[in-house]
Order: structure tokens, then C-alpha cells, then sequence
């Protein structure tokens, strides 16, 4: 039986492992729509994952999370999108 001190000093790494997996399934197989192209996943004939523009968001933002805002972009079809 494992002490309650060590379950308790262990708890925080293991959830950190656990959400962190959870992050990184969810990021690459869900939200690039990545899942939707596996042959599996085709032929049981499920429905399309589109992502919820998550890899337009990538597009329009750089890596420090600032938005693009230059003359190229604004012409770019994917930053139409986001314009109301």
C-alpha cells in the first residue's frame, strides 16, 4: 500500500502527464483534423472532422500568439474567413 504523503506528492506529476497527453491527442488528431484522414477512421464511415478553424488560427497568429496584420495576409483566403 502506498503511503498517503507519497500519493499525495505523486498526484500532481501524474495529472500533469495525463493532461498533457490529453492536450496533445486532442491538439494534433482533433484539432488539425488529422484523425479524419486515417484509413480507420474512413472505413468505419464516421463523419468528418473539420477542426473548428483551428488550423486557420495558426496561420493567422505568430508563434508569440500576436495577429498578423500585414498587406499579405489581409489578402490571404484563409484570413477572409475571419472577417465579418
Amino acid at each position: 500500500m502506498i503511503s498517503p504523503l507519497v500519493a499525495n506528492i505523486a498526484a500532481g506529476p501524474i495529472m500533469y502527464g495525463v493532461m498533457s497527453v490529453n492536450e496533445y491527442a486532442t491538439h494534433r488528431w482533433y484539432q488539425h483534423a488529422e484523425l479524419s484522414k486515417a484509413k480507420w477512421y474512413q472505413k468505419l464511415g464516421l463523419p468528418t472532422i473539420k477542426g473548428g478553424g483551428h488550423v486557420e488560427h495558426h496561420a493567422e497568429t505568430y508563434d508569440d500568439m500576436s495577429l498578423r496584420d500585414d498587406a499579405k495576409w489581409k489578402k490571404n483566403q484563409s484570413e477572409q474567413k475571419f472577417r465579418f
